[in-house]
């Protein structure tokens, strides 16, 4: 048996199949013929079945092209050549580098990620100034050392209905098409983390705004209770009202910052860790809101209470190891912020 594999994957690697047997493969398969079954008859491997299948269902040929360009092995020369062409337009693709260069797309595709380039969406992150790069950096030297355990990330973030950001798998021939709604279904919820666990989620009515009184009441219903339990056991100082110490991480919207929202928070004893502005890299809770509508995606809501009901379920269900991993990383982006002055990168 071992012998007539052999003989079968030095046949199919040594010999190319002529046209007229592609078509007998094809046959073959349409003839309700599964791969594995077409492979073991003509003696080839069923790889090569399923790209004969593939290339006919795509191109709606079954022979090979005539391969072009010049000599496909690529130097040092040829490296340069390309990263000369991809300063010169980034937005360039493979075809126009070969047709550039006198190289085939195939031979492209071969040796440009060996050459040590990609083609990749850019990743957005804020853009600075230098107000905003001052305050990090104090942020970043002040509470680099401060314990991660004893801090809780809170933030708003919205979800929407019909999110499409995901790349799905789908045949060749098929269109590859998703609802667009006429109008945009947003939700937005609170939540917090931090290491000992995460709080309830609240999810706000659908078009509801937030102010001064509305937040302070999330305060009270959410953050508080959370953070007396997960923090009930948390070794240290005792603030003024004899709650064990932790520390609030918020951003900087008007409600959070309002004369109305600090008096609460003043009473509270909840000592605040100054965010700095335009600085999401440093409140994990983003990380956590990213693995969630991730998944959400994938759960594909069709309406509104689906999309309630799948927010909650998966708030749920997120692990407290990436919870942790999350905070761990923002330790260490602290220190990052702090070497790079409190440049982004």
């Amino acid at each position: 048996m071992m012998e007539i594999e052999e003989q079968k994957t030095q046949s199919s690697t040594n010999k190319r199949l002529s046209e007229g047997k592609r078509w007998m493969v094809l046959g073959l398969y349409e003839a309700n013929k599964s791969q594995t079954e077409t492979a073991d008859h003509f003696g080839i491997n069923q790889s090569t079945v399923s790209r004969i299948i593939g290339k006919y269902f795509s191109v709606g040929d079954v022979q090979d092209f005539k391969r072009v360009g010049r000599d496909s092995k690529m130097d040092l020369e040829d490296s340069q050549t390309f990263e000369e062409l991809i300063k010169e337009d980034r937005f360039i693709t493979t075809e126009q580098i070969g047709h550039k260069t006198g190289v085939s797309t195939r031979t492209v595709k071969k040796y440009i990620p060996i050459f040590g380039f990609k083609f990749s969406i850019p990743e957005e992150i804020p853009q600075l100034n230098a107000h905003h790069i001052s305050k990090r950096l104090s942020y970043a030297t002040q509470f680099k050392d401060t314990d991660e355990k004893s801090i809780i990330f809170t933030d708003e973030t919205y979800f929407q209905l019909f999110r499409n950001t995901k790349g799905v798998w789908h045949k060749n021939t098929e269109q590859n098409v998703t609802m667009k709604p006429q109008t945009k279904v947003c939700l937005m919820a609170y939540g917090a983390i931090s290491w000992n666990g995460r709080s309830s989620i609240y999810i706000y009515p659908k078009g509801f705004k937030v102010d001064s009184e509305s937040y302070v009441k999330i305060l009270e219903e959410v953050l508080i209770p959370f953070a007396e339990k997960s923090h009930e056991n948390q070794r240290g100082t005792r603030s003024q009202n004899n709650r064990k110490k932790w520390y609030l991480v918020q951003d900087n919207a008007p409600c959070h910052k309002s004369k109305f929202t600090t008096n609460f928070i003043n009473h509270q004893g909840i000592q605040i860790l100054p965010h700095p502005p335009n600085s999401p890299d440093l409140n994990p809770i983003e990380l956590i809101w990213s693995v969630i509508k991730s998944r959400i995606e994938k759960e594909n809501p069709q309406n509104e209470q689906q999309l309630r009901q799948v927010i909650q379920q998966q708030w749920d269900d997120i692990e407290q190891d990436i919870i942790h991993s999350c905070i761990l990383h923002y330790k260490k982006r602290l220190k990052t912020v702090f070497e790079l002055n409190g440049k982004y990168n």
